[in-house]
């Protein structure tokens, strides 16, 4: 399937079984009386990116996130006020 929202319909039809983010699940999903498990192993744990082409490139708003981001990173500290999962 090439969405989420096409994967959930597929499941909704009786195809199969789909593994998408809790996100992308909530709302579809309980309208239409699909089971929802939520996985907790380590692999299903989302991992995001920062994405942009050139930093030069960036709006002063965009940089200062990106250098954020990055700083924290580098420090392997987490949010700032975020607790635990």
């Amino acid at each position: 399937m090439t969405t989420f929202d096409a994967a959930l319909r597929g499941v909704a039809a009786g195809l199969g079984i789909a593994i998408v983010p809790r996100e992308a699940s909530t709302t579809q999903a309980h309208a239409v009386g699909l089971a929802v498990l939520p996985l907790t192993d380590a692999w299903a744990k989302r991992r995001f990116v920062v994405c942009y082409k050139r930093k030069e490139s960036l709006t002063q708003a965009g940089r200062l996130l990106a250098e954020f981001l990055h700083a924290i990173a580098a420090e392997g500290s987490q949010w700032p006020g975020r607790r635990g999962r």
